[in-house]
């Protein structure tokens, strides 16, 4: 029964996204965390992290993955798309000051750096087309929460995962 990756991910979002069922999305995180890391997509691994429902949860997750996705990495010096997942549930999480520390060890990254105010970080792009995407998401962050999203709806809708994203 639910045997599926995509199906287990999804239940583990769609549990833990409506925060009605922690022990069913803990029980689709259990078997997913039992899968080879190689073998789980970029967007499942999101989902993992997503689910999170504590930072000390988060952590946990980000350990499993850190430590056996190196595939999944991007060349060295450079923040991964993983690593931006982990640095925005940081900060949904409350641990601000710990996303910033992370991410500012990187080159400036667009999916990261609209959760923070320009020089915030000390790692500022001076490649414009990163500074323009990072002043674009920052406007398209106002505009949601304006209609209302928390932060945890806005990375849903920021991840380059979300259909939102991909068609703006």
């Amino acid at each position: 029964m639910y045997e599926s990756v995509p199906i287990r991910r999804g239940l583990m979002l769609a549990y833990s996204t409506t925060r009605v069922a922690p022990d069913d999305s803990a029980r689709h995180w259990d078997h997913l965390a039992s899968l080879p890391v190689a073998s789980l997509s970029a967007r499942t691994i999101e989902h993992a992290l997503v689910s999170a429902a504590t930072l000390d949860d988060l952590n946990a997750r980000w350990s499993h993955f850190e430590t056996n996705a190196e595939s999944k990495l991007t060349r060295q010096g450079q923040l991964s798309t993983l690593q931006t997942f982990y640095a925005q549930h940081l900060v949904r999480l409350g641990a601000r000051d710990a996303a910033a520390k992370f991410v500012a060890r990187y080159p400036a990254h667009a999916y990261v750096a609209w959760m923070f105010e320009p020089g915030e970080l000390g790692n500022d792009s001076e490649d414009e087309e990163i500074e323009a995407s990072t002043r674009r998401n920052r406007e398209i962050v106002r505009d949601l929460h304006a209609n209302g999203l928390d932060f945890q709806r806005v990375l849903f809708v920021m991840s380059p995962n979300s259909s939102f994203y991909r068609n703006r």
